[in-house]
């Protein structure tokens, strides 16, 4: 949490200093990468989860604070990318709890963040690209997922 905050403070800063203030036209864009995982109350998480929700507000809270100049947006990927450790099995697993039934590719966030970065009317967003998972309220874990082996 505290590098994006930081970061952006400073970001900020060097753009009111370098366009002026009474311009609406944002000047600067920012975009932080959250996880689906902050729609869920995952304990075994508890660390990960308290930097990736508060960035998730900061996210929101900055882009009213920093606006005009700044249009301030988060993405909130689900499935995409897992670590070299995450086995297919778990992989598969995982895709049970998703809506669509399939992983998520580098290209679905490629287009989200293009989205972000053309639409000028968009701030204090984040779009979630999960394929639905985090709208089932579930959210699988490698952690039920180790319980689960454990137990078969």
């Amino acid at each position: 949490f505290f590098a994006p905050f930081a970061l952006t403070q400073a970001f900020a800063k060097h753009i009111v200093v370098f366009s002026g203030e009474c311009d609406t036209t944002p000047k600067g864009t920012v975009i932080n990468i959250l996880d689906n995982k902050i729609a869920f109350q995952q304990s075994s998480y508890a660390a990960y989860l308290l930097s990736k929700k508060s960035l998730a507000e900061f996210t929101q809270l900055a882009a009213m604070e920093y606006a005009p100049s700044l249009r301030i947006n988060g993405i909130a990927p689900g499935v995409v990318m897992p670590g070299d450790q995450r086995t297919d099995d778990y992989i598969d697993w995982r895709v049970q709890g998703i809506p669509i039934k399939r992983q998520g590719e580098a290209k679905h966030l490629i287009k989200a963040l293009y989205y972000l970065l053309d639409n000028d009317f968009v701030t204090g967003q984040i779009l979630t690209v999960d394929g639905g998972e985090s709208g089932n309220f579930v959210g699988l874990n490698a952690e039920q997922y180790l319980k689960n082996q454990r137990n078969s």
